[in-house]
């Protein structure tokens, strides 16, 4: 198992992080909404929000993201997604 360090505002710890950095991920996409939340439970604002195409060559897309709360984003598009087409990535 590989170790892991923690940075505690002074040094560096051996030790498990209080901070997941696995993603949320979700496709979205359905022929009909034109925004979508997305729930992270992290507990904090801001977090990092990536869209990208689901499909090759899955290009970056600039939209409208909206940090809901502390828990929650909603990502908005200027036209109506088709269903899958698009993937969200939220890390905190």
């Amino acid at each position: 198992a590989a170790a892991v360090f923690t940075w505690d505002g002074t040094e560096w710890k051996l030790g498990a992080s209080t901070t997941s950095f696995i993603p949320v991920v979700s496709v979205i996409g359905d022929d009909v909404a034109q925004s979508f939340v997305i729930v992270h439970n992290f507990g904090k604002r801001p977090v990092r929000v990536l869209v990208y195409e689901t499909a090759s060559p899955f290009e970056q897309v600039n939209t409208t993201v909206e940090f809901t709360s502390v828990d929650s984003v909603t990502v908005v598009f200027g036209v109506v997604p088709t269903i899958g087409e698009f993937t969200v990535e939220v890390l905190p």
